[in-house]
């Protein structure tokens, strides 16, 4: 399985700026950088697919469900200083399949 820590995984971001894209902490929240305000949308959606698909494959097999509800919680996409916005689990599995199937 992919890291989906992998700076390698996000090709629209600056090398420089792989370097602290992505942590996660002991409660099994992940935190990542997934673009930039300059981005354009398309950028910004692959970019967002890309990862959902690597949080996906990272899924461990020992985890019930067939679905990524029993894995992914929940999701906010958020600027660095703003408010959070909440994203539905249906739409970042969409995204993460479409990139899967792009592959």
């Amino acid at each position: 399985n992919e890291s989906p820590c992998d700076p390698s995984l996000l090709p629209s971001l600056p090398s420089s700026s792989t370097s602290s894209l992505c942590r996660a902490d002991k409660g099994g929240v992940v935190h990542a950088g997934l673009g930039k305000a300059s981005f354009d949308p398309e950028r910004l959606h692959a970019n967002i697919a890309t990862f959902a698909s690597a949080i996906m494959a990272a899924r461990p097999k020992g985890i019930k469900g067939s679905s990524a509800g029993g894995y992914i919680l929940s999701a906010t996409l958020s600027s660095t200083m703003g408010p959070g916005v909440p994203i539905t689990l249906t739409s970042l599995v969409a995204a993460g399949q479409s990139m899967s199937k792009s592959k």
